[in-house]
């Protein structure tokens, strides 16, 4: 739940609540588009995902916040796109290696493994995770009950992984975008997820830490 996801921060010796520069950047575009974003990330230079629909980049104004908490104070989500996308669909693929390893129980089961596994691995890889755990364990909780929910459910009806993981993309870029009328494909999909040595093989530790506390025995399976 959230208070073990911002538990799992501090006790990975992740320094919480410390003064960090957090950004609100306001982009205008020579076509008329304009929106906010609340992120870690400097407003300038901008990001892929804030590209203009033809390519050029947007007028971008920046104010300094205090941090992830002041987003909601102006009806912003905490974290750029991309940061937010990788969090999802890190949990689309710790779905994966819960049910390679045996996680019994459906597609609930199976996404409170890759919840409280993306928590202890993920989480405290972000900036902004670092400075707002209840914040982003709040987050994790929503995608708990919505993508994961629906790339489980893909899972358990015996989807490929490669079709999860394109559908994980969709699902999550669905979800999680700040622009709606907008044809940048940076800022309305997801990019996949990596699969990056080291992190999957503590996402594969952690899976295995999870069935064994509820008894449900593993099986030696390999990492992806």
């Amino acid at each position: 739940g959230r208070m073990r996801a911002a538990a799992l921060l501090v006790g990975a010796g992740v320094a919480v609540g410390a003064p960090r520069d957090y950004y609100v950047c306001n982009m205008t575009c020579a076509g008329g588009e304009t929106w906010s974003t609340c992120r870690s990330e400097r407003c300038t230079p901008t990001l892929p995902e804030d590209k203009c629909n033809d390519g050029s980049e947007p007028e971008a104004t920046s104010e300094r916040v205090a941090g992830p908490h002041a987003c909601g104070e102006r009806s912003l989500e905490p974290g750029s796109f991309a940061e937010r996308c990788t969090i999802c669909t890190s949990t689309a693929r710790a779905v994966l290696v819960a049910a390679r390893q045996g996680v019994q129980g459906g597609a609930a089961a199976l996404c409170a493994a890759a919840v409280e596994t993306t928590a202890a691995v993920e989480l405290p890889t972000f900036r902004t995770c670092r400075m707002d755990p209840d914040g982003c364990s709040a987050f994790l909780s929503r995608l708990s009950t919505s993508t994961c929910e629906q790339i489980a459910a893909l899972m358990v009806e015996g989807a490929g992984r490669a079709a999860i993981l394109r559908e994980a993309q969709r699902f999550c870029g669905e979800e999680l975008r700040l622009r709606r009328n907008t044809t940048v494909s940076e800022a309305t999909l997801c990019e996949a997820p990596r699969d990056m040595g080291l992190r999957v093989m503590a996402i594969s530790a952690s899976i295995a830490a999870v069935v064994f506390s509820t008894q449900v025995a593993p099986a030696w399976l390999t990492t992806f």
